[in-house]
């Protein structure tokens, strides 16, 4: 992982501000600027496939301190967090918040819904109760907020860890969130790579790049006016693919003001990174480049709806010389009982496989990674009976970790013993939480408590009969 960066597993969570443009840390007090900072919030979760959905209403995001609160968000805001496994959502972005001291983060979420979808039926919806209604992110000290920094809180939301301790014998589901944290100058996880939806608002007389606006958007950027748009700079670039509301591929120079776009890329501050340029100031008085800009992937032209995301899995590889596959997707998406379907992928349909631990990579063709029982996203339009035009593929493997829960039996300074028989050791990297009605706490193996349960996920190596964990969260007993 990138050092720049601190992940915990916490329903704390630790703000490490990096000024914009990188020159210094959040933490500087140097001068008695009172500038104000932007804070964009990201969201994203785990694998699982025990359910389809995980519907959660968020209706108030805020930084909390001695002397107040300040308002990230309010409203009523429901996002799936299972459609966020391969990419992260902008959930906010909020420029003029005060700089200074705040000890934690809130989320107020009014509801949390888990959705199985079935064949043919009604889909199976079973209600969680998040205690209080609301999730403190409480940091081991105080976070300081730098005048003028530009930083992403990125909350990875592990759906799989946190419903381990959420049925309970009342048959009423509690959930206790489990939540990775890291803040910087970048999305922390899975490289930052978001969708959003909007209108053209201008193009750049070079077409290296576009603006798009979106009043459905999180916030307006700090150069907008409350109540206008929430703008944000596209770049292009001879790698992005452009498609038409048909799925077939167009260019850039055809994009016009006004045009309904879904954009795909790397979501990223102006300043840029890893030698990547500032864009181009944009014509039609924009002289001034949004705080935020993408570095897009695919562009796909159409209202919202035109394209759609799919899940399922690959039936067969991809064919070397036509680019198409079988693809099987998944119950409850409209395709119920329909015959296979056919993916065309085009020469400007990019895919990529997105591992369980958040790295993103490219594949090319003749896509020869990709094979039958491939787990995959595509993002398409129906093209005849059976057929998908395809701009964009994210796969991912089967999940290579394992996981074994229980109850803690023995406990020493290097081995974990739950149920008896199962052996997990620990090492230096071994991350260990103890949840309770308290909040969180990351403690020492040793002082896990004995009798209560636990989950443990990592990797067994071959003839050890040790679960190497990396990450162990315990239960601890109710008072």
């Amino acid at each position: 992982m990138n050092n720049s960066y601190i992940r915990v597993l916490l329903l704390a969570i630790s703000l490490l501000l990096v000024s914009c443009g990188g020159g210094g840390g959040g933490g500087s007090q140097t001068g008695a600027s009172t500038e104000p900072a932007t804070v964009g919030l990201v969201i994203t979760d785990a694998v699982t496939d025990e359910w389809d959905e995980a519907r959660a209403t968020i209706t108030q995001v805020s930084l909390i301190s001695d002397a107040g609160h300040e308002i990230l968000f309010t409203g009523e805001k429901t996002i799936d967090l299972l459609s966020l496994r391969e990419h992260v959502k902008l959930f906010v972005v909020k420029p003029n918040v005060k700089p200074g001291y705040y000890s934690k983060i809130r989320l107020q979420i009014k509801e949390l819904v888990l959705v199985k979808n079935n064949d043919g039926t009604a889909p199976t919806l079973q209600p969680v109760k998040v205690p209080s209604n609301k999730v403190d992110l409480n940091p081991q000290g105080t976070f300081y907020i730098a005048p003028g920094s530009v930083v992403f809180a990125s909350l990875d939301w592990d759906m799989e860890k946190s419903l381990k301790f959420t049925e309970t014998g009342s048959g009423k589901w509690i959930m206790r969130p489990v939540i990775f944290a890291d803040i910087g100058s970048k999305p922390a996880f899975k490289k930052g790579l978001v969708r959003l939806f909007g209108t053209v608002q201008s193009v750049a007389t070079d077409f290296t790049s576009f603006r798009l606006c979106s009043t459905s958007g999180p916030a307006p950027l700090p150069s907008a006016e409350t109540g206008k748009d929430f703008c944000i700079d596209v770049l292009v670039d001879d790698r992005t693919g452009l498609f038409d509301d048909t799925g077939e591929p167009r260019t850039i120079d055809t994009l016009a003001p006004a045009e309904a776009l879904t954009v795909f890329g790397w979501l990223r501050l102006t300043n840029g990174e890893d030698g990547d340029p500032s864009p181009v100031p944009l014509p039609e008085g924009n002289v001034e480049p949004t705080k935020l800009q993408i570095k897009s992937i695919v562009v796909e032209s159409g209202l919202e709806g035109t394209w759609k995301q799919i899940r399922g899995a690959l039936t067969t590889p991809v064919d070397a010389v036509d680019n198409t596959f079988g693809f099987d997707p998944d119950a409850g998406q409209g395709y119920d009982g329909a015959t296979l379907l056919t993916g065309q992928l085009f020469a400007k349909s990019r895919v990529f496989r997105v591992d369980t631990d958040g790295s993103i990579t490219e594949i090319f063709a003749p896509y020869a990674l990709l094979t039958s029982g491939d787990r995959a996203r595509v993002d398409a339009v129906p093209a005849g009976a059976d057929g998908l035009n395809i701009a964009l593929m994210l796969s991912r493997p089967a999940p290579t970790s394992e996981t074994l829960s229980g109850t803690i039996t023995n406990v020493s300074l290097d081995q974990v013993t739950i149920d008896g028989t199962e052996l997990v050791c620990t090492g230096f990297d071994t991350k260990v939480f103890l949840l309770s009605d308290a909040g969180v706490a990351e403690i020492t193996v040793i002082e896990l408590p004995v009798g209560s349960p636990a989950v443990a996920t990592g990797i067994t190596p071959a003839g050890s009969g040790c679960l190497q964990a990396d990450v162990i969260v315990a239960q601890a007993a109710s008072p």
